[in-house]
C-alpha cells in the first residue's frame, strides 16, 4: 500500500498539485525539501520550495501534465513582470499632470461638479484634508488655487449649465401637438444677515415625459419691495432665460400684497401656493393656545438660531 502523501498548505504554484510530502505525527510535511511526485512516487529535493527542479521532472517524465500547467505558468510569470515597476514607470508616477493634459481637465472638473452640487465653500480648495486626499487618491494631480475655481472653473460650469437649460427651456412639448408650457415659482426670504433675496424656479415637463424643476436665479432685491420692482425682477428674470410669457402656465408664490400686486401688474395667471395656506392655517389655529406652546417654540427657535449660523458658516 502506498504512502499517503500530504500537500503543503502554503502551496501558491498549480506545479504542487503534482507533488505532496510524507506527513509526520500531525499530519503535516515532514520536510518540505523532499517533494514527492504523485505519478510516480519519486522523490525530487529542492532547496527552499524553488520549483525548478519539480518543473524540470514533469516536463521531463510527464510532459502531458506539465503541458496543462503551461498557460497557466506563463500567466503567473507575466502577472510577476508586470508588477515590477520599471525605472520610468517610477519616474513618470512622480511627475504632476499638465494643466493641458486629459487627466489633470478631469480631476479638475470633478473638484469643480463637487463644490457646485454640495454647494460647499469655495475655501474648501484650501484645507490641508482636501488637499491630503486629493493627494491620497491621486498624487500626479496638482490642485488648482481658489482663485483659478472661483474665476474660471466654476463660471465655465456656471455658462455650460445655463446653455443646457436655455436649450431646454425652448425645446418642443413632449407632444409635437401640444404647444410647451412652463411654471414659475417665486419666493422671498433672507439670509442670516438680513439680506432680501427673490428666487425664480421653472417647473416643466421634457421630452422624456420627467417633470423638471431648474432654479433660474436668486437675485438680491431691495428692501423697499415695491410691486414695481418685484414685477421688474420677474420680468427680467423669465427674459434672461428666453421665457416667452406666452408660455407662462402660471406662477406660484405665497400671499403677499407686494408680490400678488405684482403678479397682476404683469398679468401673467397665478396660484397660491398651498403650503404656505397650511402654514397660515397652523398658525392661526395655535394663536388660540399661545399660553400653552408659546414656551415650546421659544425654545425651538433658539435651538435652530445657532444651527443656521453654523451651517452658514460651512458654506451651506
Amino acid at each position: 500500500m502506498e504512502a499517503i502523501l500530504v500537500s503543503k498548505t502554503t502551496a501558491i504554484s498549480p506545479i504542487w498539485k503534482f507533488f505532496g510530502f510524507k506527513p509526520n505525527e500531525k499530519g503535516e510535511p515532514k520536510d518540505v525539501n523532499q517533494p514527492i511526485c504523485r505519478l510516480c512516487r519519486r522523490m525530487i529535493p529542492v532547496k527552499d520550495s524553488q520549483t525548478t527542479n519539480v518543473h524540470g521532472h514533469l516536463r521531463v517524465h510527464h510532459p502531458a501534465d506539465h503541458a496543462s500547467l503551461a498557460p497557466r505558468a506563463a500567466a503567473s510569470a507575466a502577472a510577476t513582470t508586470s508588477q515590477q515597476p520599471s525605472i520610468l514607470g517610477a519616474f513618470s508616477r512622480g511627475t504632476k499632470y499638465k494643466r493641458d493634459s486629459l487627466r489633470w481637465k478631469q480631476c479638475t472638473t470633478a473638484v469643480t461638479r463637487y463644490l457646485c452640487k454640495e454647494m460647499v465653500s469655495f475655501k474648501t480648495v484650501e484645507k490641508t484634508t482636501f488637499k491630503e486626499m486629493l493627494a491620497t487618491l491621486d498624487k500626479q494631480y496638482e490642485l488648482p488655487t481658489l482663485k483659478y475655481f472661483s474665476q474660471t472653473a466654476i463660471p465655465n460650469i456656471y455658462n455650460e449649465t445655463r446653455v443646457s437649460v436655455v436649450t431646454e427651456l425652448k425645446s418642443e412639448s413632449a407632444m409635437k401637438e401640444l404647444k410647451s408650457f412652463i411654471a414659475l415659482t417665486s419666493d422671498m426670504w433672507s439670509s442670516v444677515n438680513m439680506t432680501p433675496y427673490m428666487s425664480l424656479t421653472a417647473h416643466y415637463i421634457s421630452k422624456d415625459w420627467q417633470l423638471e424643476a431648474k432654479c433660474l436665479a436668486t437675485s438680491f432685491v431691495p428692501e423697499n419691495q415695491t410691486k414695481d420692482v418685484l414685477a421688474d425682477a420677474l420680468k427680467v428674470g423669465a427674459q434672461e432665460w428666453g421665457i416667452e410669457e406666452e408660455k407662462i402656465s402660471c406662477i406660484t408664490t405665497d400671499n403677499g400684497a407686494n408680490i400678488i400686486a405684482a403678479v397682476r401688474e404683469l398679468k401673467w395667471p397665478w396660484l397660491n401656493c398651498f403650503g404656505h395656506n397650511l402654514n397660515v392655517a397652523i398658525n392661526n389655529a395655535l394663536d388660540g393656545e399661545k399660553g400653552r406652546t408659546s414656551r415650546a417654540f421659544g425654545v425651538c427657535r433658539a435651538i435652530n438660531v445657532p444651527f443656521r449660523i453654523v451651517g452658514n458658516g460651512n458654506g451651506s
